[in-house]
């Protein structure tokens, strides 16, 4: 029995525990987009070779 229960005489625990699940759902995808955008951002491009010193100092000088 949990308080939302006591408070309105009916069970809601499916509809609350799917509300959360699809808001992590969202925050996590969020979260993969945000990182793939902070490295293009600082100037990382995918199968790029060399110059890999160069992306560590955009990255180093981001959080400074």
């Amino acid at each position: 029995m949990d308080y939302q229960e006591v408070r309105t005489g009916k069970r809601e625990d499916g509809t609350i525990y799917a509300v959360y699940s699809f808001s992590r759902k969202i925050g996590q995808a969020f979260a993969g987009g945000l990182g793939g955008f902070a490295l293009s951002a600082v100037g990382f491009v995918s199968g790029a070779s060399g110059r890999r010193g160069c992306l560590f100092e955009h990255v180093y000088a981001t959080h400074s």
